[in-house]
């Protein structure tokens, strides 16, 4: 990967990188690489088993996603530790 240049697709200059596909070679900048390859990471995935009761569980599920509840409830609990 190379960075600087202008991008294929929009010809913004904001964070452009080359970069291969196979054989095709591809200049895109920040937002283009995200709609062209998906959205970017987060962080790092860990597979865990948690136990609880089925209220807590419907409750979960009332937040929308799984993975957005759980990194609230950790950032929430982050938050209130560095306030104490």
């Amino acid at each position: 990967m190379v960075s600087g240049g202008v991008c294929e697709r929009c010809g913004s200059t904001n964070d452009v990188v080359s970069f291969n596909i196979g054989k095709e070679k591809h200049e895109l900048c920040i937002d283009c690489r995200v709609k062209f390859l998906g959205r970017p990471s987060i962080g790092v995935t860990k597979k865990v088993s948690v136990t609880l009761s089925q209220d807590d569980w419907d409750w979960v599920d009332k937040q929308g996603s799984r993975s957005e509840a759980f990194r609230n409830l950790v950032r929430n609990a982050r938050n209130h530790n560095n306030q104490s």
